[in-house]
């Protein structure tokens, strides 16, 4: 059974009932599909509502930004990968920012790549579009290979 996004539209969809109602003319009321779309969009413009027609959460949004920035600054990467894929890594890049807790290997599933080409390539991604991951001091010491040194570390940071 398909639900109504709350704008109004009811469970027949978008512009169902104007549609049969105005002979195929248009959406709600006989308005032309132009009219109806704007409306959508000023509806979606109005605030952050998830109900609203259009109205996309941050991760989206951050996600769309990242892919633009990578058609941008990363062309000869994204030759390497599907448009699937490096919209999937763009969403995750997109989740990881907004403290989204996520599953990374369903994330790899969905992109239709390999483990490697993918983690290679999001990493890539990562460097390219300057998002840098938060480092801990643990994941510091393992890095350099001084895990002795977290505990003093922490003291020394706490002060």
């Amino acid at each position: 059974m398909r639900r109504g996004c709350g704008c109004g539209a009811g469970r027949a969809g978008h512009g169902a009932r104007g549609r049969e109602a105005a002979g195929g003319q248009g959406g709600p009321g006989g308005a032309p599909r132009r009219q109806v779309r704007a409306r959508a969009r000023a509806g979606a413009a109005a605030g952050p509502s998830p109900f609203r027609c259009g109205a996309l959460p941050v991760c989206c949004r951050k996600a769309e930004e990242f892919l633009r920035l990578s058609q941008v600054r990363c062309p000869g990467l994204l030759a390497q990968t599907t448009a699937t894929g490096s919209a999937v890594m763009c969403l995750e890049l997109a989740a990881r920012a907004a403290g989204r807790p996520l599953d990374k290997s369903y994330f790899i599933k969905l992109s239709g790549l390999t483990k490697t080409t993918y983690q290679n390539s999001i990493k890539s991604l990562e460097c390219l579009l300057e998002v840098n991951p938060r480092l801990g001091i643990r994941d510091l010491a393992v890095q350099f290979c001084c895990t002795e040194a977290v505990n003093t570390a922490s003291k020394i940071l706490q002060r």
